[in-house]
């Protein structure tokens, strides 16, 4: 089957991510030099809002990215607000929570962290005849048993680093103001924030707190996905462009790959079997 293809916008100077961005695309389209008067590629990809040609892409009725390098870029194309995927490869140059802008070139994969609930993770402990209620704090534990705690707590009081890897995981998280600006984190959106000497007392409120908890642990995990997770964003990309198709035999992988399937999982060699001669046909 031809790939559709995605016509790329260049101006001058375009930042070094595009073109990491454009081939990570390549799974499912080929990108190339397009003009917008002449060519009618499947989407568009422009690498700054000035790049020649964006405003007949926009006018084409076809799914427009358009990649911005600030809050600047995005007001200059305020006018196809809800019509374009903006996307950049630098979370610092926008506001806290931001959540208009997908960001390419992340820090983390996020797959390899399960997103454990705050109502599953009390499931788990009760089966293994664990505290109803755990709070812990990431720098007392050693490291082999950190992802341990991580899935299993009620919340945890982490700083550094391992904030990122705690909020993957749907951890409810109290940290300090610098680690959650380093991530981009809002107190009492994603983490709760407090001084060094009250973290546990501020984990110890959280888990008491259900809702409070539910809140910080989903957020804490769509804010990872959104702006640091370096495998997932480009098929959100895709998926923004129309360039990832329906649900059909060819496109399951990318399906159970949305839904967070493990590789390994017993559901794909089933979907395999299931299809099998379906594909032959």
């Amino acid at each position: 089957m031809t790939r559709p293809v995605l016509g790329l916008l260049v101006a001058p100077d375009p930042a070094p991510g595009v073109a990491l961005l454009a081939g990570s695309l390549d799974r499912w389209c080929a990108p190339r030099a397009s003009d917008p008067r002449h060519d009618t590629p499947a989407a568009w990809l422009a690498t700054s809002p000035s790049a020649p040609g964006i405003d007949d892409a926009f006018d084409s009725g076809r799914p427009v990215a358009v990649w911005v390098a600030g809050p600047s870029d995005v007001s200059a194309v305020a006018a196809h607000a809800g019509r374009a995927a903006l996307v950049t490869d630098d979370a610092d140059a926008f506001a806290t929570g931001t959540d208009d802008v997908l960001v390419v070139g992340g820090s983390i994969d996020v797959q390899r962290y399960l997103y454990v609930s705050p109502f599953v993770r009390a499931r788990w402990r009760a089966a293994r005849r664990l505290l109803p209620t755990m709070v812990a704090a990431i720098g007392d534990v050693d490291d082999d048993v950190v992802p341990t705690v991580l899935a299993l707590a009620s919340a945890v009081a982490v700083t550094g680093p391992r904030l990122l890897e705690a909020l993957a995981w749907g951890a409810p998280c109290v940290t300090d103001a610098d680690s959650a600006a380093a991530v981009g984190a809002a107190d009492g959106r994603e983490v709760v924030l407090a001084k060094d000497d009250r973290l546990r007392d501020a984990a110890i409120a959280v888990a008491a707190d259900p809702m409070l908890a539910a809140t910080l642990s989903r957020r804490g995990r769509r804010l990872v996905e959104r702006r640091h997770d370096r495998g997932r964003t480009p098929l959100a990309i895709a998926r923004r462009l129309g360039l990832v198709g329906s649900f059909g035999a060819g496109r399951l992988d990318e399906a159970l790959d949305e839904l967070w399937t493990p590789a390994r999982a017993h559901i794909r060699d089933r979907v395999d079997d299931a299809l099998a001669s379906l594909v032959a046909l």
